[in-house]
C-alpha cells in the first residue's frame, strides 16, 4: 500500500470544519479519507487554536517551515514566536522565565500575595512534618507492642 497524496490545505480545513460542525464523527473523517484519527485530531486541535493560516505552509510571505528547520524546532514554535512578535514587539519575544521584580517595583497587593504564598509553603511544611511523626509515633508504638509479645511468650 503506497502513502497517499499529500493533503491540500483546503481538504485539511474542509475535514477539520465537518468534524467541528458535527457533520461528522473522527472515525468517519479517518476512514473516508484514509487518514489516521491521530492526525485528522491533531489538525482539529491546531485549527481550534490558529485558524485556517496553521496549515499553510507559507502565511504572510513567511515561510515558517524553513525558519524551523533553520533554527531546529517545531513549525509550531515559529508559528508562536510570530504571533506574540506581531501582538507585543520584541518585548513579546522577551524569556521572562525564572526574572522576578524586585522588592521596590512591587505592588502592595503582590507584596501580600508573595508573602501569603511564604506563609501557604510554611503551613505545608508544618503539616508534612506533624504527619510524619504521626507516623513514626505508630511505627514504634507497633514495635514495642510486639517486643512485648514476644517476651511473654518466652517465659511461658
Amino acid at each position: 500500500m503506497g502513502r497517499k497524496p499529500k493533503i491540500s490545505v483546503e481538504e485539511k480545513v474542509f475535514i477539520c470544519e465537518q468534524y467541528l460542525n458535527g457533520i461528522k464523527s473522527l472515525g468517519r473523517l479517518a476512514k473516508d479519507n484514509g487518514i489516521n484519527t491521530e492526525t485528522i485530531r491533531r489538525w482539529i486541535n491546531q485549527y481550534r487554536e490558529y485558524g485556517s493560516n496553521v496549515f499553510q505552509p507559507k502565511a504572510h510571505n513567511k515561510n515558517y517551515k524553513e525558519t524551523a528547520e533553520i533554527f531546529d524546532v517545531s513549525y509550531a514554535q515559529v508559528y508562536q514566536w510570530i504571533k506574540k512578535y506581531s501582538d507585543s514587539g520584541e518585548e513579546g519575544l522577551a524569556d521572562k522565565r525564572g526574572k522576578r521584580k524586585e522588592a521596590e517595583q512591587l505592588s502592595e497587593t503582590e507584596i501580600l500575595q508573595r508573602k501569603v504564598k511564604i506563609l501557604e509553603r510554611q503551613l505545608k511544611e508544618k503539616e508534612m512534618e506533624n504527619e510524619l511523626l504521626k507516623k513514626v509515633k505508630e511505627i514504634e508504638r507497633r514495635r514495642y507492642c510486639q517486643k512485648r509479645k514476644t517476651k511473654r511468650n518466652t517465659w511461658l
